[in-house]
């Protein structure tokens, strides 16, 4: 819950005309990809800092959960750093979906299981809740890999006057 609540706020921060300016953030997927490229960034260098939780929700099923959580790390580092440079931003996109559908058994193991996490709420309805969050990822994810901005709540038409 805590990256999904960063994510927005690093996208309403990326509307501010200082850093849009700053960042040269043009079109909604660009401020989308720059939120989710530090989200990714953050989490990814979390899988370094403080690898035990992520440790924790690697299934059983899956050998070297150590290893597999330095690797989930790096690929989120550098799905952050490609989705912050408007070169990279679409690719990174594709490679971030792949990643969440990647992870997404270990959401889903966490929930299940029931292990305890240190740091996570311990309630089943966030464990929960966290899996609910992996398609709005995605489409969030999708949204920056399109090629051309599409109307939305966020990034109206716009109407000209004649």
């Amino acid at each position: 819950m805590f990256v999904f609540l960063l994510l927005g706020i690093l996208f309403l921060i990326s509307r501010i005309e200082l850093i849009s300016h700053t960042f040269r953030l043009k079109h909604l997927r660009d401020h989308a990809g720059w939120a989710m490229g530090i989200m990714f960034f953050f989490t990814g260098f979390m899988h370094f800092v403080k690898p035990e939780p992520f440790v924790l929700m690697v299934p059983s099923y899956i050998p070297w959960p150590d290893e597999m959580v330095a690797l989930s790390g790096v690929a989120e580092l550098i799905i952050g750093l490609g989705l912050m440079i408007a070169r990279y931003r679409r690719i990174a996109a594709y490679a971030a979906i792949a990643l969440l559908i990647a992870v997404l058994p270990a959401n889903i193991y966490a929930a299940q299981s029931g292990v305890e996490i240190p740091d996570y709420p311990s309630e089943s309805w966030y464990r929960w809740f966290r899996v609910a969050l992996q398609p709005l990822l995605i489409a969030w994810a999708l949204m920056i890999a399109q090629k051309k901005d599409r109307p939305s709540f966020l990034n109206p038409p716009v109407h000209s006057s004649q």
